[in-house]
């Protein structure tokens, strides 16, 4: 990664347009899909479950369109380093590189322990 990378702070105006376009477009497309679910010609328990993973896909779009405009969007929040803008468009809530997420998981990856 390149140094000037490292120390920028976040997201640059276009980089954060183009990501409120992407994730806007992404928004519309599921709200597409959440309509052909209703129309297709599946099981209930199939369909219940397509349409709750496409609206907390819809939630999660929302969250960080809320917050895109912050001005540490965009950077790890262990060591502000950047983060891919590929990676924002895939895990949009993402808030620490892998470099950090390898040292310290999130509590959602860390592995139970036993009871």
């Amino acid at each position: 990664m390149a140094l000037t990378e490292m120390a920028r702070p976040g997201l640059t105006a276009v980089e954060r347009d183009n990501l409120r376009v992407s994730l806007s477009q992404r928004r519309q497309e599921l709200h597409a899909a959440l309509d052909l679910y209703e129309e297709a010609n599946i099981s209930a328990a199939p369909r219940a479950a397509l349409a709750r993973r496409t609206r907390d896909a819809i939630v999660d779009i929302d969250a960080a369109l809320a917050i895109l405009h912050k001005t540490g969007y965009g950077l790890c929040k262990r060591c502000r380093r950047a983060l891919p803008i590929v990676g924002l468009k895939v895990r949009l809530l993402e808030m620490r590189c892998r470099d950090c997420e390898r040292l310290e998981p999130t509590e959602t990856h860390k592995p139970q322990a036993p009871k």
